[in-house]
């Protein structure tokens, strides 16, 4: 299923015609820039990788820190204003990070995360190039920030698709354990971003600073009589001091926060791991299991039993695969199919795999008769989870584990997704047979056991 949203499509389309008059509005605020100096000052060397660094006004600052960064972006005008600074840059796609594993001592990423529809698989591509001991220091506006803006009681068109790529604080901790948030309050408007036009509405009456912002300049493009109804509303409000009490008070999520994880030196993947992962980068295969589900199958596959049996529906690139292999070592005594319909990744995969394990091509669809029953199973494919998951659900043996992951509905842009992956997480909570647990972290996972009897009391 399709999980890209639009929303952050639109805000990132305007910064090509925004980057030659982008830093008239937009440097290094010190109330953003020291405390991320202070949470990167830890990290084991200078190497910084600026992720969705524009023209590289946040990568300056650090450079002159004594830093050595590669700012990377989507938009090449903004990387050649930064490439005028003197800056090292790079276009690249913020999920499809051009970089070796465990090479980076910092990624940055500011203000940059709520405008990617895959913020996930961002986080996972910064974990992945971060050095043991290295930090992910992260400036983000979330959905706390924007909840009660200001703004958008002015521009009401505007609340569905400013909101919709923001996700609360606990979200983007899930998927960095150990992560601590700091609330930043941004007085200055060194830096005049939407969030602190808060605390400063007048500023949002000058064309010349508004075209500065992704926000404005979406609405001067797709409602501009709404804007202009709203701007004149605005400075009405302004002159009558209408202003609801307080809107340029400290709030406690602050303007921004600023969340910083440091990667822990026993974290490295396994080498088998990390060459699939090499694998799904080289055949541009961007769904691999992520490195919550990975470890979570190395250890579930540690317990198979004895003689036992384990299934993968969805081989792709063999990143999950590689995973249950890591947990198994050199047992010789089980047995690893592996279901993958696409025959290239299949044959690539299959190239690479111990002797105990069947790479099967095929569709779940028309395989699944052949297969048996497991101790563990996986479901990581359209077929198999999406369609036909009572036949995975008997694929489990009596005291076997089933593992399903892309369970969190806030990935799906499309209703009738959502009402699927609903009827999954239904289906299977309602099958006696089964006692689950979800687990909110990575995109959505669900660990079920079946009852060594048949049905659960």
């Amino acid at each position: 299923m399709d999980r890209t949203t639009t929303s952050a499509r639109g805000f990132a389309a305007t910064y090509g015609r925004q980057a030659g008059t982008y830093d008239r509005t937009r440097s290094a605020a010190p109330a953003t820039l020291e405390p991320l100096l202070a949470a990167i000052a830890a990290a084991p060397g200078r190497d910084v990788l600026d992720v969705g660094g524009g023209t590289g006004n946040y990568a300056a600052a650090l450079a002159d820190a004594g830093y050595d960064v590669l700012v990377l972006d989507r938009s090449p005008d903004m990387l050649a204003v930064a490439a005028s600074k003197g800056l090292r840059t790079r276009r690249a796609d913020a999920t499809d990070l051009p970089v070796a594993d465990a090479s980076v001592d910092v990624v940055t990423m500011v203000a940059v995360l709520h405008q990617i529809p895959d913020w996930r698989a961002a986080l996972r591509e910064a974990r992945r190039v971060l050095r043991p001991g290295g930090v992910l220091a992260l400036v983000l506006y979330t959905s706390e920030h924007m909840a009660s803006h200001l703004f958008l009681d002015y521009f009401p068109s505007s609340r569905a698709w400013a909101t919709q790529d923001m996700q609360p604080v606990a979200a983007y901790l899930g998927e960095l354990p150990g992560a601590r948030a700091t609330p930043l309050q941004i007085r200055s408007t060194q830096d005049l971003t939407m969030q602190v036009m808060r605390r400063h509405p007048a500023l949002a009456l000058d064309p010349r600073l508004t075209a500065q912002t992704s926000y404005f300049a979406r609405l001067h493009d797709e409602n501009p009589d709404e804007l202009a109804a709203g701007l004149r509303r605005l400075a009405e409000d302004l002159e009558a001091g209408r202003l609801p009490e307080g809107f340029d008070r400290d709030l406690p999520d602050g303007d921004a926060y600023l969340v910083t994880w440091t990667r822990s030196s026993r974290t490295l993947p396994p080498p088998r791991v990390a060459a699939a992962a090499e694998r799904a980068r080289a055949h541009g295969f961007r769904a691999s299991s992520g490195d919550g589900v990975g470890p979570l199958l190395a250890a579930l596959a540690t317990a198979v039993p004895d003689g036992g049996r384990v299934l993968e529906i969805g081989t792709g690139a063999g990143v999950g695969l590689a995973w249950i292999v890591s947990g198994l070592g050199d047992r010789g005594d089980v047995e690893v199919v592996t279901v993958e319909a696409d025959a290239e990744l299949a044959a690539d995969v299959r190239g690479d795999a111990p002797g105990y394990v069947d790479v099967r091509t095929g569709r779940f669809e028309d395989l699944h008769a052949t297969l048996g029953t497991y101790d563990l199973v996986f479901a990581d494919a359209e077929g198999g989870k999406w369609t036909d998951f009572d036949v995975t659900r008997d694929l489990v043996r009596p005291g076997g584990v089933l593992v399903l992951d892309d369970l969190d509905e806030a990935l799906y842009t499309q209703p009738e997704h959502r009402a699927t992956v609903s009827a999954v997480v239904a289906d299977l909570c309602a099958d006696s047979r089964f006692t689950v647990a979800q687990l909110p972290f990575d995109t959505g996972l669900l660990l079920a056991t079946r009852s060594r009897d048949g049905a659960v009391e």
